[in-house]
């Protein structure tokens, strides 16, 4: 018993573990918190690196869904929740419920 009593943490190790836990799953929620949900509103909406540059990262499509992060003018900058691939789309193929910041 005392080799195995050596290898498991003590209950103020476990307690810390429980504490860093939920630190750790409060500021991912919060990160995901701070987008505003959307979609796009046609098909084929191309995700640009840079607002309207930079060569398109990938296309988005009606029903795969949006984070909006933060607008740039006529860019929203945004993540599209089907395919993960983040980047911006013009204002006019892409829309969300609630406000975001300024990029």
């Amino acid at each position: 018993m005392g080799k195995l009593r050596a290898i498991l943490p003590s209950k103020v190790g476990l307690k810390a573990l429980a504490v860093g836990a939920v630190a750790v799953a409060s500021i991912g929620i919060a990160g995901q918190a701070s987008a505003a949900s959307g979609d796009y509103s046609v098909n084929g909406a191309r995700i640009w690196a840079n607002p309207g540059s930079g060569g398109p990262l990938g296309l988005g499509y009606i029903g795969q869904g949006a984070d909006v992060y933060c607008w740039n003018g006529e860019w929203n900058y945004h993540r599209n929740r089907a395919t993960g691939v983040r980047g911006y789309s013009h204002d006019s193929v892409i829309w969300w419920s609630g406000g975001i910041p300024h990029c």
